[in-house]
């Protein structure tokens, strides 16, 4: 399975799915769409991230610490992203994220996110070294969140 698969069932929901249930759904698969994007990069970028690391605060930090312009705005969107999602999966009392248009605007967001780090991804090895300077400077945040290392 691919991220892209959640998002497609989150854009399905949306469309298909015109309930308070389907909504809060669609956010979270969007979010999830996004935080699996960036997850699959870091680890392209040779980011380990272990296996026990709180993986919702510490992939938006690691994005927020990469030096690049696009990467550190999709980190912070994802952060916020995450906020939505789980406003939608625990809080279920909160009327706010069962309408239509916060749903679509927080699939605005996913695709945002993804689209960022997607446009990252494909300079990889190209000559403006856009890719290679993020993926540095991701890992020595990393060293330094898990490992201690300065």
């Amino acid at each position: 399975m691919t991220p892209i698969a959640y998002f497609q069932l989150a854009e399905w929901l949306l469309v298909n799915n015109k309930s308070p249930e389907g909504y809060r759904t669609a956010i979270s698969r969007g979010y999830y769409a996004a935080l699996h994007t960036a997850i699959t990069l870091l680890s392209e970028m040779g980011v380990v991230l272990p296996r026990d690391a709180n993986k919702h605060a510490k992939v938006p930090d690691l994005l927020e610490h990469t030096a690049d312009a696009r990467l550190c705005e999709a980190g912070a969107k994802l952060s916020n992203l995450c906020l939505d999602r789980n406003k939608a999966d625990y809080h279920l009392p909160d009327k706010e994220v069962e309408v239509e248009s916060f749903a679509e605007f927080r699939l605005k967001n996913a695709s945002d996110i993804i689209a960022a780090l997607q446009t990252c991804k494909t300079a990889k090895g190209s000559a403006s070294g856009r890719f290679e300077r993020a993926a540095a400077a991701a890992k020595k945040h990393a060293d330094f969140l898990f490992l201690g290392i300065r």
